[in-house]
């Protein structure tokens, strides 16, 4: 029987002020660079960005042996009962 892994609740998120939309509309190419670039970016953006990456790349790889190996079974299936059905009318 497949369980579901146990999921807490998800936090209640606020949506962001209009002040905030106004800055982020404000920021230039150069700030930018100069974000990425900085120690904030590379100490606690990056961290996350690479762990969503081995995250989706984990789900990938599960989905894979969970359905696509099924699938990869259901067309040889179908070959076999193909040629079978092909052998039988000639």
């Amino acid at each position: 029987m497949d369980k579901k892994p146990f999921a807490p609740p998800m936090p209640h998120v606020t949506p962001p002020s209009d002040e905030t939309i106004k800055k982020l509309k404000e920021t230039t190419k150069r700030d930018q660079r100069l974000f990425l670039k900085s120690d904030y970016y590379r100490n606690r953006v990056q961290p996350t960005l690479k762990r969503r990456k081995e995250h989706k790349r984990k789900l990938r790889w599960q989905w894979w042996w969970r359905k696509g190996i099924q699938i990869v079974n259901l067309i040889l299936a179908l070959i076999a009962a193909v040629t079978g059905i092909l052998g039988l009318l000639r």
